[in-house]
């Protein structure tokens, strides 16, 4: 079951993004966004959701943004998943882009494409096995 659980994670992660059902709290996540692709904010990435929060407060109190306390927390938690899942697209495009690379080499090894002896074709072989089994587990 953990094979799905991980399609089900980079398929969520590729899927929409979540929102919250209060707007000043989506409008509030936006600012905050659009506020750190322009200043390397370093707000992403933080791992104490207290400091996360406190950050979240003084940067919408300076800019002029009243929200509750909750509604923060809400804010940095809709932040805290998006980075989670820019995580997880990031790592699957690093994963699709080395298994084609090795694979290739594999395949070229294994389908005599470049001149192999016998034992860089158990290395070929070998490759396709490590591929198979790290997509399979």
């Amino acid at each position: 079951m953990i094979f799905f659980s991980g399609i089900r994670a980079t398929a969520d992660a590729f899927s929409s993004q979540s929102r919250s059902k209060d707007p000043q709290v989506n409008d509030a996540a936006q600012f905050l966004i659009e506020l750190g692709h322009g200043s390397g904010l370093g707000f992403f990435g933080r791992k104490a959701t207290p400091d996360a929060v406190t950050t979240a407060i003084g940067l919408l109190r300076e800019h002029g943004r009243k929200l509750t306390h909750e509604q923060t927390v809400e804010v940095v938690g809709l932040l805290q998943k998006l980075d989670e899942t820019r995580a997880i697209r990031r790592r699957f495009v690093v994963q699709v882009l080395v298994t084609a690379a090795t694979l290739a080499v594999a395949l070229s090894v294994v389908f005599n494409i470049v001149d192999a002896s016998d034992d860089l074709k158990k290395v070929g072989y070998g490759l396709l096995g490590t591929i198979i089994g790290y997509w399979l587990k």
